[in-house]
This record gives C-alpha cells, structure tokens and sequence, in this order.
C-alpha cells in the first residue's frame, strides 16, 4: 500500500534511539482508505515515484492538493508513530507506556476531578 510507503519515508530514522517504522509492528495499524485513494490520485496525478521523492517537499504538496487529507495523514502518522509501544520503549529505557500506567481515555472515572475543580475555583 502507498500509505505504508508514505509512513516508511516518514519515520525512515538513522538514529540509534528510535525505530524506523518498517521494524515496527503493525498489528494495530489502520489504514484509511480514503487517505490511500487521494494519496494514489496526488501520485499519479503528479507523476510521482514513490522512490525518488523527498517526504516533506512531496507532503508539502500534497497538503496544497488535498488539505484535510493531508492533515488526517500526517497527524495519524504522527499519533501512531510516537505511542507505539517499540518507539515508547526506545525513548523512555524500556517503559511503553507514556504515564505511570497506561489507561485509555474511556477508562478514566472523570467525575473524580469534580472536588479537585470545585477547591481550585474557591466553590
């Protein structure tokens, strides 16, 4: 698929602390195919080879092209990226999750905040 190609160049990293995003696994990865489609149209339309193109210059256009997509395709790329597990244990010596212990959002009993919130505004 393209957008595993776009991805690869993206996070093709020499650096010794973080992986490239070949070597990491994607069983969680999902791809849109709606960014796949106009990602395919931007490269055909522009008579572009995925293997002799510079990522920012070629993501710069594609942003001028189709802005929204571009948008949702670099932040997926960079919210999938930097909370990987394999990224997250090469930055943090081993740890992967972000803070202390990782807990999805819709596990997070909010309505614990309400006394915190009340005492901060003088209530």
């Amino acid at each position: 698929m393209l957008l595993n190609k776009v991805y690869s160049l993206m996070f093709a990293t020499n650096s010794s602390i973080l992986p490239n995003f070949q070597t990491l696994d994607h069983a969680n990865l999902i791809l849109d195919t709606e960014i796949e489609n106009k990602l395919s149209q931007f490269f055909s339309t522009m008579n572009i080879d995925i293997n002799t193109i510079e990522i920012n210059d070629c993501l710069k256009q594609f942003r001028l092209t189709f802005p929204d997509e571009a948008n949702t395709l670099i932040n997926y790329a960079l919210e999938y990226y930097f909370s990987h597990p394999q990224v997250l244990a090469s930055i943090q010596n081993g740890r992967e999750a972000l803070f202390p212990n990782h807990r999805p959002l819709h596990d997070i009993d909010y309505d614990l905040l309400i006394p915190v919130i009340e005492k901060e505004s003088g209530s």
